[in-house]
Formats: C-alpha cells, structure tokens, sequence
C-alpha cells in the first residue's frame, strides 16, 4: 500500500461518502477508510426534506468520533451543514455585505431570535430599526435584511440589526446622489 491509499481522518473533517445502510438508529456511510462511518439517525440534518434518507446517496460529514481501538468513525450531518452554513455567515460579516433572515420568536424584553437560514441569530430590539412594527404577531415569519454586527464561531452567538442595515441603504443611496449631481445644475 502507498501512503495514498489509506486515508487517515482527523475530528472536525469534513468529507464525503455513500449510504450503504440504513437503520431505525444509524446509517453507515462508506467514506473511503477501513470500515465505515456511523452517522446517528440525531446527527442527520435538519435541512434534509421529510428527514428522509435512502440508500447509495451521496452526503456530507462532519468526523465527530474516531475510536481507535475499534477503527470506527462517528459523524454528523447536522455539523456538516452547520459548518458549511456559518462559514458563508463568517464571509458575509467580514466583507460587511448583507444577509436575509426571518424572526421566528421573541425575547420577552429584550428583541428577537432570528433564523438565518438554518443558524440562529439575535437581534436586539434596538436595532429593530423604524420601519417595521415591533409586535412579533406581525414580525413572525418575515424575512427581513440584516447586517451581521458580531459572529462568534465557538460560542455560536450571532447578532445581527436591521437598524444597520437601514443605515447602510441610506449612506449609499446619498453616495450615489451626490456622485450624480452636477456643478451649477438645478433641481427641484
């Protein structure tokens, strides 16, 4: 055998593989090493539609466990999906670009939880912003424009405002006024 040929998995990998069987309480999914992955039928993801999942698919894993005595592999689609997800949040904070998300619930005095896609958020009732109504009644479900104003990884803490979002709009709908406007023009 070279080097090559046997793959050695390290907890956190992300990789790929194919269902080979399913049972009422795991799924085995060959991803290529000396003996297949076990995925817990809790670690599917919640994203996957009727929670369903069928022989020879293709899925995505997260390597939760290595037993190594037994040369056995834990995974979880659930922090597969996760991972995937708040990566694209992470680039969306740190290049400042907007994100779109919908209220489910709210936080008796304090503001809102926020599903963005699949990750939850917070958004203080403050940076609720003007334009909208405050009651939940009438915010629940809504999908609304955020900007992200903290995103931690490790504690799975995102906040995100509205109010930002507003702000932003507004900068650049003047910016662009401005670089519009001509010396010695009129207007009304």
């Amino acid at each position: 055998f070279s080097e090559s040929d046997v793959k050695t998995y390290s907890r956190g990998d992300t990789i790929s593989g194919t269902v080979v069987q399913v049972s009422d309480s795991e799924i085995l999914v060959d991803i290529g090493y000396k003996s297949e992955g076990i995925l817990p039928v809790s670690e599917l993801s919640p994203f996957r539609p009727g929670g369903k999942i069928e022989q020879g698919e293709h899925i995505e894993v997260l390597v939760t466990y290595i037993d190594e005595e037994k040369g056995t592999v834990y995974a979880s689609e659930k922090q597969a999906e996760y991972e995937k997800r708040i990566d694209g949040l992470e680039a969306a904070y740190h290049e400042g670009t907007v994100v779109e998300g919908e209220i489910t619930s709210e936080v008796k005095g304090a503001g809102y939880h926020v599903n963005l896609d699949g990750i939850r958020a917070f958004l203080p009732g403050s940076h609720l912003g003007g334009e909208l109504p405050s009651g939940i009644d009438e915010l629940r479900g809504k999908r609304i424009q955020f900007k992200i104003l903290e995103l931690s990884r490790r504690d799975k803490n995102q906040v995100v405002s509205h109010k930002e979002f507003i702000k932003e709009r507004e900068r650049l709908r003047r910016k662009a006024l401005f670089d519009s406007l001509q010396p010695e023009q009129e207007l009304d």
